[in-house]
């Protein structure tokens, strides 16, 4: 057992299953379309805003901002890619109480808080949506979702986004987390 996963665990807690996120290319067919899209489109409104900051303040034209929207620009295109590639290094595990996503953000659910969840496969990479905002998010974002933190509802005390993408070992992940909630 990882010392990562060690330190997630609560005394006492048994371990029933783990594995970590199964490698995956973060531009495959299916991603790269979308991305070149939003780069391309990030990048026309940064030329469209440069070139009317420049006519409208030719006497006074400061090169500065131009470059710090085109940073932000960047950091927009390139955020899906970062939270996939976060993904992509999680741990995940059953244990005796709950659902746990381990890494840079720790998640923890009690199978309570789990309603709604949706097993999906994203051309081939096994997934468990949890959650009416996570099984609702486009295909195209499920490979973000696990990087973020679950979300509990104040009102239900239920899960309404959880995610774990690429999921090792998937058939007997599926069982033992079927027998878990039931």
């Amino acid at each position: 057992m990882d010392e990562q996963l060690k330190s997630v665990l609560s005394p006492g807690e048994e371990l029933v299953w783990s594995g970590r996120a199964e490698s995956f290319k973060l531009l495959d067919e299916e991603h790269k379309g979308p991305f070149i899209k939003k780069a391309a489109i990030l990048l026309a409104v940064w030329l469209v805003i440069t070139v009317v900051y420049a006519i409208m303040c030719a006497d006074n034209f400061k090169v500065g901002i131009p470059v710090i929207l085109l940073l932000l620009a960047a950091v927009s295109a390139v955020s899906d890619l970062n939270a996939a590639r976060k993904t992509g290094k999680l741990g995940y595990a059953l244990t005796d109480k709950r659902l746990l996503v381990y890494g840079e953000n720790n998640q923890k659910i009690k199978y309570s808080e789990i309603a709604d969840y949706r097993f999906v496969d994203d051309n081939g990479i096994p997934c468990l949506l949890i959650g009416s905002e996570a099984i609702n998010t486009k295909q195209l974002k499920w490979r973000t979702l696990p990087s973020f933190p679950s979300v509990i509802d104040d009102g239900s005390g239920k899960c309404t986004r959880g995610a774990l993408y690429s999921i090792p070992d998937f058939e007997n992940f599926k069982k033992l987390f079927e027998e878990k909630i039931k």
